[in-house]
């Protein structure tokens, strides 16, 4: 039902839904008193999650669906893990591994790197929020992704209509269709 290519970086994750036309880059949030905050950068705070669980953007996925986790790396070995999800998943460069799940009830899940990477290993931490369908459709239109299918189905609906014009030689309905489809 949904595809989300996962990518391991020192030391951070970044998330592309291929079929939405979304991609997401996820940083752990620092604590409120770390002397190395920058100012205006955002902060941990207790609805965010956990110490060292939170991150500033989180995977959506819907509710009750299929979802393949195609995961990779980009520089040095990591792994995707997910313990309420029973998954764990060794990001390596160069090479695609394939998990899913089929998450079925809403709420956050937490995970985190589980392959020693480098230095900053303990700070790969993973967010899942886990939404209705409606809730994900939204939150997809709102990061400017698309739901899959609907844009090819309005243009070949517009190919079509402009096919059919040239056909009856009809050259103003013909140039009215192309300038739709565009």
């Amino acid at each position: 039902d949904l595809t989300v290519k996962v990518v391991g970086n020192q030391w951070y994750w970044t998330y592309e839904y291929p079929d939405h036309g979304i991609d997401i880059v996820s940083n752990m949030l620092k604590e409120k008193d770390d002397p190395t905050l920058a100012e205006g950068q955002r902060y941990r705070t207790d609805a965010d999650g956990p110490a060292l669980l939170a991150v500033d953007n989180r995977i959506v996925i819907p509710v009750g669906k299929n979802v393949k986790f195609l995961v990779t790396a980009a520089d040095v070995i990591h792994s995707f893990a997910v313990p309420a999800f029973w998954t764990k998943m060794d990001a390596v460069p160069g090479r695609i591994n394939e998990t899913w799940v089929n998450v079925e009830r809403e709420g956050v899940y937490f995970g985190m790197c589980s392959e020693l990477c480098g230095a900053r290993h303990g700070y790969m931490p993973i967010a899942v929020e886990v939404w209705s369908e409606e809730k994900f459709n939204a939150w997809v239109a709102a990061k400017g992704g698309s739901m899959p299918g609907t844009e090819t189905e309005v243009a070949a609906e517009d190919v079509e209509s402009e096919a059919e014009a040239i056909e009856a030689g009809d050259e103003a309905g013909a140039e009215e269709a192309a300038d739709a489809a565009v």
